[in-house]
């Protein structure tokens, strides 16, 4: 989920668009106790929200995610715009479901995140995971951003969001080749 000034942004064609996914959150954490792990770098809060947002390799959404994370940090932190733009997927907040739990439990190491589950083994998402917080640390650390888009994206989210950005005056911008949509200011 991302959310932008308050507004809510889900996605859950995403979970379709990645097969993969869609196994991981039928298949992880069948506990109903999930206990989130606060994000305290933003290289980690925004390599869970790449992971939450986009898999592990739509590198292309990763880019234009991190682009609006960093348009919308205004006078805060970075690590402060990413809770506020995904505050389950950092960990400020309660993940709704089992997906969100495992995401919120991704720790900045190969450790299997706690609400990983059994079903499905760790060891093939290791090399992943590193390869998202090697982007996310580039991107965090001041590397240009090689945004995708035409545009300064300020929010994301899904087909079923549009009503949603229309409603706030932002404009659909061409992102390339993402799951996601993007939006900017008029």
């Amino acid at each position: 989920m991302v959310q932008v000034k308050s507004q809510s942004w889900q996605g859950p064609e995403r979970r379709q668009a990645i097969p993969v996914v869609s196994a991981l959150d039928a298949a992880v954490n069948q506990r109903p106790d999930c206990q989130p792990v606060v994000a305290d770098t933003s290289k980690l809060a925004v390599a869970r929200i790449f992971v939450a947002e986009a898999g592990w390799s739509s590198e292309a959404d990763h880019r234009a995610i991190f682009q609006v994370i960093r348009n919308i940090q205004g006078s805060g932190t970075l690590l402060q715009a990413a809770r506020r733009a995904s505050p389950r997927t950092t960990g400020t907040r309660p993940p709704i479901n089992r997906r969100g739990c495992w995401v919120s439990t991704l720790l900045d190491s190969d450790t299997k995140p706690a609400g990983w589950g059994e079903k499905i083994h760790w060891q093939p998402y290791v090399q992943r995971w590193r390869s998202v917080r090697s982007l996310a640390a580039r991107l965090v650390s001041g590397h240009p951003v090689q945004s995708p888009c035409k545009g300064e994206p300020v929010a994301w989210g899904g087909a079923m969001d549009d009503w949603l950005a229309i409603r706030r005056g932002l404009i659909r911008i061409d992102c390339g080749a993402t799951l996601n949509r993007f939006w900017a200011r008029r």
